[in-house]
């Protein structure tokens, strides 16, 4: 199940996404950052990568659910090391 982290924000461009900030100021931060630090912008300054557009959004975690049952016949099932 996907949970959304309305506490957090992050940056987003196309597949890539970078790590939970606390506020927006912190993401478009970290998205300048790290793309003129590992970014192939060696052309651009970085005044020229702030006019840059990107998406600032709430990140989504993965929670899986474990049904306790399943797990007792998985280690039931399987010998496993003790």
């Amino acid at each position: 199940m996907l949970v959304k982290d309305e506490t957090k924000y992050c940056w987003c461009e196309d597949e890539y996404a970078g790590e939970p900030q606390n506020s927006i100021k912190e993401a478009i931060e970290d998205y300048v950052n790290n793309e003129y630090n590992y970014g192939d912008f060696d052309a651009l300054s970085r005044e020229e990568l702030l006019q840059t557009t990107i998406e600032i959004g709430h990140p989504y975690r993965y929670v899986p659910k474990v049904d306790g049952e399943r797990v007792i016949w998985n280690v039931c099932d399987y010998n496993l090391d003790d």
